[in-house]
């Protein structure tokens, strides 16, 4: 079926307030309607406010404080145009998203409305012309809509993101710690017009039943509608190849709603990054009428099976939380993933860069977050292809949504849609139900047990009963088990680690009793380059006065205010550069510190979790890369610049890795090997502010195993940069670890870091 894709034409657009709109009575249905009213060029995918700097009425959203201006813009109606030919009279609208509610205009009649940002929409378009056919979108402030949904006075949410209750639209995108408030909307991904076939595969879902080395059952779910009035004439194909296997199949439909089973003999399988090959079958399934193709869809096909092992609470002989694929625990060492761009600029160019440098990071997992957007296909595709696994939260975050009968069906509507999309991709091995609901029960005074919060507990279940049933399922990440609500809720085995970061080895991080951190992270300053793209006066970012708003704005905070939620994030980095160096106060010294911070204690957290790899499940840190230009937790600033962080994890997350850990005040020197053969190799350690030796030894260990090989006394409050040196295959490879970093000079550690070449700075 073939696919025009209408963001390729020209489109214009034209806004006017909310209350001059219901003043007028104004509802335009074609460009004509507008009787000569000022219309601007669009670009789409975009967001509204990014238009608005385009045509040069609004300054650039991205630039100093500039974003609070846009607030008087969330009244605002925006209407999008454009024009099309078409080769067929019968047509299918399709919008891959939609930021929120909306009217669908096709040659000035309504044809479907929206309300929804996170799924697609498609919409019948009848008697269309070969040319000049017109296309218009009216899109409805989110913030005003926002308010015709009920919210009960139970209901909980971070202060902005209160309209997303209601309305399902991104709670990021109201105001959140990793982006400013953008709450204008507009057309955010891409519009499609297909013909309008009346028999096509309308559902197709290709899953292992069972699988293991030596066969594989496979079951094919279709859905399609006919046109006859029996189904004698129509049959269902499936051909796969990878490599030198194969399969076809042909089902002789007796419904058209139905699963086809079958088997594979000695099936490629596909696995996570390093755990075996993602193989992927390029797999066609054909509906036939009368022996010719009337529709067809192509996929990737990945045949594995995927379970979650796990218990409630960590106790002193019992904790688990850990993915096994295939018959494998696959230790995970992923990252969280938010929306690549606020304004939506440039979005699948940024979607894969980013998944670019998730693998050269050494990454076999990414969590997309809850409080974001579903991902396109082609982040999906990414992942199939090179094993990485997907955590999939449900979009809702950080709040207690409404029960009431019409946010259930609307949630329950999504969910399907999302899970129907998604569920052929291999990469995705687990649902979760939201980001941090559960815990958000015991937030504003609330002591509730999140088990009695249906939409988690009860309506989510039902529809993957309904559409995916062989996923694990989490309801909410931290998920808080009845047993553990009120007993031990800071227990759970999989748990968020956002301590008070005031020192990274501090007794709250080193102590952490989860067995899979599913978030941590640590600020770091984006390079001087990159601040004054954004900034008209960096320096004032760190200089411990009363914050700027160009400091609030890229904080990130909403308000303009100093005591509005996350104004303390660039102050709270300042602390922490001046517990390991002192007060900085030249920027480019503050900026090198406050890298350092950042990549040791990711660093750190990593090593923590790979170190304990033999019982821990694994660790996903906050993250890649920023969507916002901001002080914040990505070791990618939002202009493609890598941190210091980005270096030092790549080393950390390295397949086979020496590291080291502090304790009883010895330092602790591990063997982690995340490769599927035994390893034996030499190493060393240098102590490199003194130069010298301290060890020279041959280490051993299993696959995907860690083993502790050696030991070194430490003097109380040492300060000391141990460089650890070992060569595996003919490759020379190093990692360090500091110990007592806290009131180190700064000039001494970048002496250290410039030596043994780990100075890996950009912009500047």
């Amino acid at each position: 079926m073939k696919n025009i894709a209408l963001t390729k034409g020209k489109w214009r657009f034209a806004y006017m307030k909310d209350d001059e709109v219901k003043a007028k009575g104004f509802e335009p249905l074609c460009l004509a309607d507008f009787n000569g009213g000022e219309t601007y060029a669009a670009k789409v995918p975009g967001c509204f406010e990014y238009n608005l700097y385009l045509i040069g009425k609004a300054p650039d959203p991205y630039f100093s404080d500039n974003i609070y201006g846009f607030r008087q813009y969330e009244s605002y109606h925006q209407w999008y145009f454009t024009s099309f030919d078409s080769e067929f009279g019968h047509g299918v609208l399709r919008f891959d998203g939609i930021d929120t509610v909306a009217d669908i205009i096709v040659n000035g009649k309504i044809v479907g409305k929206a309300d929804n940002m996170f799924i697609p929409h498609e919409y019948e378009a009848d008697g269309l012309k070969s040319t000049g056919n017109e296309l218009v979108v009216h899109i409805y402030p989110s913030a005003v809509e926002a308010r015709k949904r009920y919210v009960p006075a139970m209901a909980s949410a971070l202060k902005y993101a209160y309209p997303s209750l209601g309305l399902r639209r991104s709670a990021a995108f109201y105001g959140w710690d990793i982006f400013p408030r953008m709450a204008c909307g507009g057309i955010i991904r891409g519009v499609f017009l297909t013909e309008y076939k009346p028999e096509k595969l309308v559902e197709y879902y290709l899953y292992a039943a069972k699988v293991n080395e030596d066969f594989a059952e496979i079951n094919l779910y279709y859905n399609f509608t006919a046109n006859a009035p029996d189904l004698t004439d129509y049959k269902v194909t499936v051909s796969a190849k990878c490599g030198d296997s194969e399969f076809h199949y042909e089902c002789v439909p007796w419904h058209n709603m139905e699963t086809a089973r079958f088997r594979v003999e000695k099936p490629k399988l596909w696995y996570p990054r390093g755990y075996g090959e993602a193989k992927i079958y390029e797999t066609t399934i054909r509906l036939y009428k009368n022996d010719s193709v009337i529709d067809e869809k192509m996929l990737g096909f990945g045949i594995r099976a995927v379970r979650l092992d796990r218990t409630t609470l960590v106790t002193d002989d019992n904790a688990k939380f850990e993915f096994v694929v295939n018959g494998k625990k696959a230790f995970v060492l992923g990252t969280n993933w938010v929306p690549v761009d606020a304004c939506h600029e440039d979005y699948d160019g940024r979607v894969r860069r980013a998944l670019e440098m998730t693998t050269d990071l050494g990454c076999n997992a990414v969590r997309v977050w809850g409080g974001g957007l579903y991902e396109t296909d082609e982040f999906y595709d990414y992942c199939d292809r090179h094993g990485i696994m997907v955590w999939q939260d449900f979009m809702m975050a950080c709040g207690k949504y409404p029960e009431t009968p019409e946010f259930v069906e609307s949630i329950a509507g999504e969910v399907a849609s999302a899970v129907k999309r998604l569920r052929n991709h291999c990469s995705i091995v687990l649902w979760a139900g939201d980001n941090e609901c559960d815990i958000a029960h015991r937030w504003n005074g609330f002591e509730r047990n999140p088990y009695e919060y249906s939409i988690t507990r009860e309506v989510l279940p039902r529809v993957l009963r309904d559409h995916d049933v062989l996923r694990p399922y989490l309801p909410s990440s931290p998920f808080i088990e009845n047993a553990a609500a009120y007993a031990a809720p800071w227990l759970a085995s999989e748990d968020h680690i956002w301590g008070p970061r005031d020192y990274f080895k501090g007794e709250f991080y080193r102590n952490s009793p989860a067995y899979f951190a599913s978030e941590t992270g640590y600020h770091g300053c984006p390079s001087p380059q990159s601040l004054a793209k954004f900034l008209r006066n960096p320096e004032k970012m760190f200089d411990g006065g009363a914050p700027t708003k160009e400091y609030l704005a890229h904080a990130t905070s909403s308000g303009e205010t100093a005591d509005e939620p996350f104004a303390y994030r660039i102050k709270l980095m300042a602390e922490q550069v001046t517990t390991l160096f002192g007060e900085q106060t030249e920027l480019n010294d503050f900026v090198r510190a406050s890298q350092i911070s950042q990549a040791e204690a990711v660093k750190y957290f990593i090593e923590k979790y790979r170190i304990n790899r033999n019982t821990h499940g694994g660790i996903i840190w906050w993250n890649v890369v920023d969507g916002w230009p901001q002080v914040s937790d990505a070791v990618v600033d939002f202009y493609g610049v890598k941190k210091l962080a980005y270096h030092y994890i790549k080393r950390s997350q390295s397949p086979v890795c020496i590291m080291g850990d502090e304790a009883d005040g010895k330092l602790k020197l591990y063997l982690v090997n995340d490769t599927s053969d035994e390893i034996e190799l030499p190493y060393s350690v240098k102590e490199q502010y003194s130069g010298k030796t301290v060890l020279n030894g041959k280490a051993k260990c299993a696959p995907y195993r860690s083993e502790k090989i050696a030991e070194i006394e430490l003097t109380s409050g040492e300060k000391n940069f141990y460089v650890f040196e070992w060569t595996r295959g003919g490759k020379t490879e190093r990692n360090h670890f500091h110990s007592g970093i806290i009131a180190l000079k700064l000039d001494k550690y970048l002496d250290a870091i410039e030596k043994i070449g780990f100075d890996e700075w950009e912009g500047f």
